[in-house]
């Protein structure tokens, strides 16, 4: 009967340390399932505060490139410059038969500008 006590014994020992060493086990995994689940409630949160950023520069790129279509949409065409460009050319030409006509008034005045100041001598 003393042999079965100590096999009881020795059973009982080895049992308990199996099962100690089952829930240590256990424990272990468990906080490693914690520790993995705040890794990804981590990952969560800065993928949720990422996707909100993201979302915020796209409606800032979104509302500039309207801007940008507005301002492009505004610019003058090729044929507006070309237009401008011939208006410009023909203002010059007018410009310079008035700057032409404007020497031959001058000139013209200033001859009869001469002709009375020397018509007043001759007297």
């Amino acid at each position: 009967m003393k042999d079965w006590y100590h096999i009881f014994q020795i059973v009982w020992t080895i049992g308990s340390a199996v099962v100690g060493w089952g829930l240590w086990r256990q424990a272990r995994r468990q906080k490693k399932e914690k520790d993995r689940s705040e890794e990804i409630e981590a990952l969560h949160n800065d993928h949720h505060r990422f996707k909100s950023d993201v979302r915020k520069h796209l409606g800032d790129i979104e509302r500039r490139h309207d801007g940008l279509r507005r301002d492009i949409n505004n610019m003058p065409t090729h044929q507006d410059i070309k237009d401008l460009t011939e208006k410009i050319e023909r203002t010059n030409r007018q410009l310079s038969d008035v700057v032409g006509e404007f020497r031959a008034i001058n000139r013209t005045v200033s001859l009869i500008n001469e002709y009375f100041i020397n018509r007043g001598e001759s007297k």
